[in-house]
């Protein structure tokens, strides 16, 4: 696909994968919708720092009302690899959730503004047909110090070993940066299947995110096919 154009945004006209919608009206333009997302982003930022988290998504449905769906990794594991466990329904999560600052101050933020923010919480069904779920897996485990080599082989396992694995068609990652801390940067890169990146007619997600490490910055890029 090379540099030209976001993948977000190069089959957003036939598979749209929109993170934010926004109901125009003469009250609110784009400008005014823009900040207002931002502020709410930042608001919303320790939840992401502190709970797992795959994403945000705002909608705005009119003027004064904006939904926040808040999503969460289903639990991920296998009997011969590490496994993702996030229980979003028990009470030490719940209380740990109520006692986050950004939630108290989004709670203040409904009292004084004529926006209402309604929070919602979504777990995902089928997480390994997400781009998303398996960026947060291989981010997780990066923090953790292990091997690329290790994580690959892990996310492989997961691919081919899950019920889903008949829906996906393919999968391309890349991880490029400092790996292993030597001091020339290199790239690991992983294929499963078939990934068609020059064509528009199939449906391909996409999820991009960096880490921080004691060696330097690591940039992750996954594309995921599915049917």
């Amino acid at each position: 696909m090379g540099q030209k154009v976001s993948s977000l945004s190069f089959r957003s006209r036939t598979f749209p994968y929109y993170k934010n919608i926004w109901q125009f009206s003469k009250d609110l333009t784009y400008k005014h919708n823009l900040n207002l997302s931002l502020y709410i982003k930042t608001l919303v930022q320790e939840l992401i720092d502190n709970l797992d988290i795959l994403g945000i998504r705002i909608k705005f449905y009119n003027k004064f009302y904006i939904k926040l769906n808040i999503i969460l990794p289903k639990s991920l594991s296998t009997s011969s690899t590490s496994s993702l466990y996030l229980n979003p329904l028990s009470l030490k999560y719940l209380n740990t959730l109520l006692n986050l600052k950004s939630v108290r101050q989004l709670k203040e933020f409904n009292k004084i503004s004529k926006y209402k923010v309604s929070i919602n919480f979504c777990v995902l069904k089928e997480p390994l047909l997400n781009p998303e779920i398996l960026n947060y897996f291989i981010t997780s485990q990066l923090k953790k110090g292990e091997p690329i080599r290790k994580i690959l082989k892990q996310l492989s396992q997961f691919i081919l070993g899950s019920r889903e694995v008949s829906s996906i068609g393919g999968l391309k990652l890349l991880i490029s940066g400092r790996i292993g801390g030597i001091q020339r940067a290199r790239k690991e890169s992983l294929l499963i299947g078939n990934v068609p990146l020059q064509t528009l007619n199939y449906q391909i997600k996409y999820s991009s995110s960096s880490i921080k490490t004691s060696y330097g910055t690591l940039g992750i890029k996954l594309w995921l096919f599915t049917y």
